[in-house]
């Protein structure tokens, strides 16, 4: 994919095709371009032997733009990266969280005994821009400002993960798309004898790749959370790829971490 001098578009319903902003880009020798990904806005000016990067969120701007030359604000502080063997290539790839997200619904909700519910919901994606070879990194960063925090049974006990609000539809067709979000199917089974409480879900992003369907929305595989009979253990399975209502869909990033598919562990490891 080649850049173009400007594309921009807002965010659309589901239904509606928007253009993929990741691919291959060319910036001249001496020229800065800018990339604005929803609320993050990046910056990368190319000379002989060195790269400079800067980025910064500009509030709830969903809109996607690229810029093959403009003029960065004065205030940016730029990293700079030499390069010996100049390019003039780079590449823009969505990623996975490096963390696990902890998603809150807006509304907890109460699954009874011996039932099952798909949850639909949308995580936050990173960019990641690399030049000249898949190692040499220039940026890693979520697209969105994220909060960090703690889930676990007690504060020994647990691991540091993000946060993050969602809406945790159970209609498809009313959850929002977002050109700088992955929509994510969570199946939740409820094996045991009592009702259990859905307050908090950490999901397990680092373990998810990310695909992208014939309109360029992105998806992560499908994850099934399955509460054991006796009620204290979740055995976690994630898809091998896209769900079936991702038309056509390709994979364009690959997990950060691989895991079995088949994962035990206390229940408050997963849902709270």
């Amino acid at each position: 994919m080649t850049s173009t001098p400007r594309s921009e578009t807002t965010s659309s319903p589901r239904s509606e095709p928007r253009p993929a902003w990741w691919g291959s880009f060319e910036v001249a020798e001496d020229a800065t371009a800018r990339w604005q990904i929803g609320p993050l806005s990046v910056y990368v000016h190319r000379r002989a032997r060195e790269w400079r990067v800067a980025h910064l969120i500009e509030g709830g701007d969903a809109r996607l733009a690229h810029d093959a030359d403009v003029s960065a604000p004065a205030e940016l502080t730029f990293a700079r990266y030499a390069a010996v063997r100049s390019t003039s290539a780079l590449a823009l790839l969505p990623m996975v969280a490096d963390r696990p997200i902890v998603s809150r619904p807006d509304l907890a909700f109460h699954l009874l005994p011996d039932e099952e519910v798909v949850v639909w919901m949308s995580v936050p994606v990173w960019l990641r821009i690399t030049a000249g070879s898949e190692v040499a990194v220039l940026l890693d960063t979520p697209t969105q400002p994220l909060s960090d925090t703690w889930f676990g049974p007690d504060t020994t006990t647990g691991e540091l993960c993000y946060s993050s609000r969602t809406s945790a539809r159970l209609d498809r067709a009313e959850l929002r798309g977002y050109a700088y979000r992955a929509i994510l199917r969570l199946t939740v089974r409820n094996l045991a004898r009592s009702a259990m409480s859905i307050e908090r879900l950490k999901l397990p992003l680092p373990n998810l790749g990310l695909w992208a369907d014939r309109d360029h929305a992105l998806w992560t595989p499908g994850v099934t959370v399955e509460r054991e009979p006796d009620g204290t253990m979740a055995r976690v399975r994630i898809s091998e790829g896209a769900p079936r209502e991702a038309t056509d869909a390709v994979r364009v990033s690959a997990p950060r971490a691989e895991q079995p598919n088949v994962v035990v562990r206390a229940l408050s490891g997963w849902l709270r």
